[in-house]
């Protein structure tokens, strides 16, 4: 019978986190503790385990007289190392799609790009990450033509992985500007929010030759959470 209350509550917590996964909105709590032991027919003992799972797991958190509420999934991001979006958040065994929104020839980056690379001209890919059906990054991506001069648009979404795998180009770093930052009505539109400030990334990254293959610029849903991985720097 032991047994059989520990596998209840364990089978609730994973009904939830179903829940949890298609959730939008991180304003509203939980259903009660009471409701939810009626829902599922067992004890609010059995609830408060499960959910104690759930807790522990980062999914939801507690507040005072006001119930359980749900977590925006966090990011482990590790700055040694350059991960695409999908590498980030497999772990996390969270739905996602990266949706193409346009590929187009142009001829000149933004203003807080050009003074890096020189080139002139760029294939631009317009991309959005959904996570758990939430839009939640807003990227824009500049492949050097004078590198690519016919980028596929079938690798838009898997950009990375071409350049190491097809064309077996080696990747050496990556440099970023973490900032807060004025979306434009193009980004708020396609993130479907409305925020003065977002969190803003920019990044320029080198092929082993010292070339620059790649200039992004990405905004941040404000219920995207990620955590950066530092290590002190051994001085000895």
């Amino acid at each position: 019978m032991p047994k059989q209350k520990n596998i209840k509550y364990i089978e609730i917590a994973i009904e939830i986190k179903k829940t949890l996964a298609k959730t939008k909105d991180y304003d509203f709590p939980l259903e009660s503790e009471r409701n939810l032991a009626k829902k599922f027919g067992v004890s609010r003992d059995t609830i408060r385990k499960a959910l104690d799972v759930l807790h522990k797991q980062s999914l939801i958190n507690k507040k005072s007289r006001s119930g359980h509420f749900p977590l925006p999934p966090v990011i482990n991001r590790d700055l040694y190392s350059i991960n695409t979006i999908a590498e980030d958040i497999e772990p996390l065994h969270l739905d996602y799609n990266i949706d193409i929104i346009r590929i187009t020839k142009q001829k000149y980056l933004p203003k807080e790009l050009a003074s890096i690379c020189k080139d002139i001209n760029f294939h631009k890919i317009e991309r959005r990450i959904i996570i758990a059906n939430i839009p939640t990054v807003y990227e824009e991506h500049y492949i050097p033509s004078s590198i690519f001069p016919n980028f596929p648009k079938e690798s838009a979404s898997d950009i990375i992985p071409f350049i190491e795998k097809k064309l077996k180009l080696v990747i050496r770093d990556s440099h970023q500007d973490i900032s807060i930052k004025k979306p434009t009505d193009k980004v708020l539109k396609s993130l479907n929010i409305d925020y003065p400030m977002l969190l803003h990334i920019t990044s320029h990254n080198y092929l082993s030759d010292g070339r620059i293959f790649q200039l992004t610029s990405q905004f941040f849903h404000p219920n995207y959470n990620f955590k950066i991985h530092l290590g002190r720097k051994n001085n000895i």
